[in-house]
């Protein structure tokens, strides 16, 4: 805690130049403080091994590495390294752009090397980012890798339940195979609960109807349902309704789309929840595997007996 206490205390608001010339730039930063977390004594870290990472090319190894970059988007076992780490202003613009939907880490803006980069008359181009995969070893025990698996799943779904209102659109994913994009829209009719059986948290939803040959279109509807909130990947979607500028471009779906009033979703909105699909699908586990809390002390219970 003293640590942290100094580190807060100094360094907080990073580097400073000390001068007036520079405290335009310095107001302009991308990066405006740093935080300290202190991890209790007891808390148990991860028991999950990676394998080491040989090369990344011809002219650099693992050892080269000083910069490591990890993120939501990038998802569980993928991070972004690269030389050397750079907070000048251009970086810092660089870093905090937001992410595309339905592209690829290696050609995410944020992941390009800026021109005006510090560095950049030094390094040029060689101060690139490595988009890289971990791999467990072959000597990590399946279920600590379900575990984790599972501690991250019940950390976005709760962070998840906690956006939920009541009249909003969520994207539940499925592996139906009537269901040509991998997910349902629904609209919540009711906040998240408990489900006193299980322990899911869930929610009451309306099912939302695609319009036939009308593609990222829907339209309402009062068949109820619930849903597993572990199986949400998107909550506060924007769904825009039809009108002249934005219209189905389906001439013979037009009246009666009308008369229900359809709404549909953007490509970008698509893409993002088949990007959070696919992070998800990394995040799957067998519940069967996971002894935890009182599953675990009943089974060292009976194996006294």
């Amino acid at each position: 805690m003293y640590c942290k206490f100094i580190l807060e205390g100094k360094g907080s608001e990073g580097v400073k130049s000390g001068g007036p010339k520079r405290a335009k730039r310095e107001a302009e930063r991308g990066i405006n403080r740093r935080y300290w977390h202190v991890r209790k004594v007891e808390d148990k870290l991860s028991d999950v091994k990676t394998m080491t990472i040989k090369t990344f090319s011809d002219s650099c190894t693992f050892k080269d590495m000083y910069h490591y970059y990890t993120s939501p988007e990038l998802g569980k076992d993928t991070a972004a390294l690269r030389r050397l780490p750079c907070n000048c202003i251009a970086c810092d613009e660089v870093i905090t752009k937001p992410w595309m939907a339905g592209v690829k880490a290696e050609d995410q803006p944020r992941f390009k090397n800026s021109d005006d980069c510090y560095f950049k008359s030094i390094m040029e181009e060689s101060n690139c980012w490595y988009i890289i995969h971990l791999v467990e070893r072959n000597d990590t025990d399946q279920d600590d890798i379900d575990e984790e698996n599972e501690e991250i799943l019940n950390h976005i779904t709760s962070h998840l339940a906690q956006t939920i209102e009541i009249g909003g659109y969520e994207a539940v994913a499925t592996a139906d195979e009537d269901s040509l994009e991998g997910y349902y829209l629904v609209e919540f009719i009711g906040l998240p609960y408990t489900d006193q059986e299980t322990g899911a948290l869930k929610c009451d939803c309306n099912w939302l109807n695609p319009v036939p040959r009308a593609r990222m279109w829907y339209t309402k509807s009062n068949l109820e349902t619930k849903v597993n909130l572990v199986n949400v990947v998107a909550t506060q979607l924007e769904l825009m309704p039809i009108s002249p500028s934005n219209m189905i471009s389906n001439r013979g779906l037009r009246r009666d789309a009308e008369a229900k009033n359809a709404m549909n979703i953007s490509l970008g909105t698509h893409n993002f929840i088949l990007d959070e699909i696919q992070r998800r699908e990394r995040l799957e586990y067998d519940p069967s595997r996971v002894y935890t809390g009182e599953m675990a002390e009943s089974d060292s219970d009976s194996d006294e007996e």
